[in-house]
């Protein structure tokens, strides 16, 4: 026996804004075997009104899940959620054993063109936020993307990003988590006010790339830089994914062996009317090659002086041997005004 409840359409609008609810729900209790149940519901508005005064406003999220052992399908219609207003109808694979939970919205200005179609104006400032969750047989995955940017590219004010992504699975742990703020002042004054401050911490026990998959849906929320800097998902080659490496992510880019890690860093800079000068890095890394503490520092007042200093801990441990090697360097400079 088998039956299915159609959330009916939900939809409201105004002069500016039309949204939709629409979803289903399926229920099954075979005489041989378990109770099943499927179904997804999703929610989505839209603002194209706002185009012509540079507004890029939208928002949506979506619901899934199957208890069954089997893949399901099941196709919903959003009225109004379309470009140019026409019907979204939205067809989704249910994963076996699955729960998934989606959310993303964004608010980005531009100059007005007051043309109809999405702005392309220059870009004045962004709010975006994108957030998925994933429980499966497979494990659980989890990605969350936010930013704040005020000012266009080249004249940047505020610049805010945080990235958490999470992986647990039988094979282990994986866990990326980056945050960073930079403010400053536009174009030719940056060089009189500057200021910026990120930290990561990255684990990862499995010893092998660990891929969290970001839907297609969800890329129109993101940054394009940062969606251009994504490899493709896997599963689904229509979307992106963020991959944490097998090996432990060193200062310039590149990766260290694979096997299991914990890596820190901490790093900031500040600079005032080119007579102040305060930066600073920090990083730890704990992995099956090696302990490492990596230590950067440098206060400059001109022309009074300054104060520098650097180093680095290495601890190494081979099958029958270990090696340990540290370097630190302490460097100062004063000047006298007459």
């Amino acid at each position: 026996q088998k039956t299915a409840y159609e959330i009916r359409n939900c939809d409201w609008s105004s002069d500016v804004c039309s949204s939709d609810l629409a979803g289903k729900v399926v229920f099954s209790a075979p005489k041989n075997g378990p109770a099943e149940f499927w179904g997804v519901a999703a929610i989505k508005t839209n603002f194209e009104k706002l185009y012509p005064l540079g507004v890029d406003l939208a928002a949506e999220a979506t619901l899934q899940f199957n208890s069954s052992k089997n893949e399901k399908t099941e196709t919903i219609t959003l009225k109004g959620q379309a470009p140019g207003g026409q019907d979204l109808t939205a067809t989704y694979v249910l994963q076996p054993e699955l729960f998934r939970v989606e959310a993303a919205g964004k608010l980005v200005l531009h100059v007005p063109t007051f043309e109809s179609g999405p702005p392309t104006g220059t870009e004045l400032a962004r709010v975006n936020g994108v957030f998925s969750i994933e429980v499966s047989s497979h494990g659980l995955k989890a990605f969350v993307k936010a930013d704040i940017e005020i000012g266009p590219a080249d004249v940047r004010l505020l610049d805010f990003d945080a990235l958490g992504v999470l992986s647990i699975t039988d094979e282990g742990l994986a866990l990326d988590i980056k945050v960073g703020l930079k403010a400053g002042l536009p174009g030719p004054l940056a060089e009189y006010f500057s200021f910026s401050v990120g930290g990561r911490i990255t684990i990862n026990t499995t010893g092998k790339p660990q891929e969290v998959p970001i839907s297609a849906n969800l890329l129109g929320y993101l940054p394009s830089d940062f969606v251009n800097s994504l490899p493709s998902s896997t599963g689904n080659p229509t979307g992106k994914s963020v991959v944490v490496p097998a090996g432990a992510p060193q200062r310039d880019g590149s990766e260290g062996p694979a096997g299991a890690y914990l890596v820190a860093s901490l790093q900031g800079d500040l600079t005032i009317a080119q007579v102040f000068q305060l930066s600073g890095y920090l990083r730890i890394e704990i992995s099956t090659s090696q302990i490492r503490l990596d230590i950067d520092a440098l206060l400059s007042l001109s022309p009074i002086g300054g104060f520098a200093a650097n180093g680095t801990l290495i601890i190494r441990s081979e099958e029958h041997t270990s090696e340990l090697q540290s370097q630190f360097r302490i460097s100062y400079a004063v000047f006298c005004l007459k």
